[in-house]
């Protein structure tokens, strides 16, 4: 587990609230970023782009804890928070998730995105042994 990222490069690219931690949303990232790398099978991601995954899935997880302003007005105080559509996918989110996905060439992020959907097929019917042919049947 080598950590890419700093608490630094992270608020580099999101504005943060001091008195939250960064170290855990670097350690998810991190851990997605070794995942990433395992399924890089073509070796296409060099180590500053792992980096940059890295610092950008930190800001994403981030965002989702303290939730970004997408709009702010200051008179009649409305604001508007990023949030990502119903049914987009995990990194859709944020524009730090969707900047990860960008940055990962690799596709794997985007596969994550996406999800994961098991399809299955089962005959309800008799079992083939027990069956009456068409041409006998009343």
């Amino acid at each position: 587990m080598t950590v890419r990222t700093t608490p630094a490069l992270v608020a580099g690219i999101i504005t943060t609230d001091l008195s939250i931690d960064i170290s855990p949303f670097i350690d998810v990232a991190n851990a997605l970023t070794d995942y990433v790398l395992t399924q890089d099978t073509a070796s296409v991601l060099n180590t500053q782009l792992l980096r940059q995954i890295e610092t950008w899935l930190a800001a994403h997880y981030y965002a989702v804890k303290d939730q970004q302003y997408s709009e702010k007005k200051t008179g009649d105080a409305s604001a508007k928070f990023q949030v990502g559509e119903a049914g987009t996918g995990a990194f859709q989110g944020s524009e730090w998730g969707r900047n990860a996905m960008a940055l990962d060439i690799s596709g794997t992020l985007r596969k994550l995105n996406k999800g994961v959907v098991t399809v299955g097929l089962e005959c309800l019917g008799k079992p083939p042994s027990t069956q009456i042919d068409y041409l006998d049947r009343d």
